[in-house]
């Protein structure tokens, strides 16, 4: 029970940063400059660590957000530039598909995540 609340948090605080909370500035440009595209990655792995620090230890904590931050960084990059699937725009098809490709694979992480926090 305690690992769908965990997820439940996680899926919540990904719909939060990447939806609600990102400026526009840093979603139009997370896909040419990568300061931007850091403190995005950045920002969700600040507000996972804020999540996980309530269900495991600090240092877990530390090495699950390094990782994210990781992986967030890299299916984003994949996603946003313009030299690989950002080249694709509304209202394309590969546009819709990219796009949710990108969240199946942030989604399958938080699972990847769970399982870290309970399992390892």
């Amino acid at each position: 029970m305690i690992s769908i609340v965990l997820i439940a948090l996680l899926l919540t605080k990904h719909f939060l940063v990447d939806f609600v909370f990102q400026t526009n500035t840093i979603a139009e440009k997370k896909g040419e400059q990568f300061n931007y595209l850091f403190i995005h990655a950045l920002i969700h792995a600040f507000a996972s660590a804020l999540v996980l620090v309530f269900f495991t230890s600090i240092t877990k904590t530390i090495t699950i957000i390094l990782f994210e931050l990781i992986f967030h960084i890299l299916f984003d990059f994949i996603k946003a530039s313009k030299r690989l699937l950002g080249r694709f725009t509304f209202p394309h098809k590969l546009y819709f598909v990219s796009f949710g490709f990108d969240q199946l694979l942030h989604q399958l992480g938080y699972l990847v995540i769970v399982w870290a926090v309970f399992f390892i």
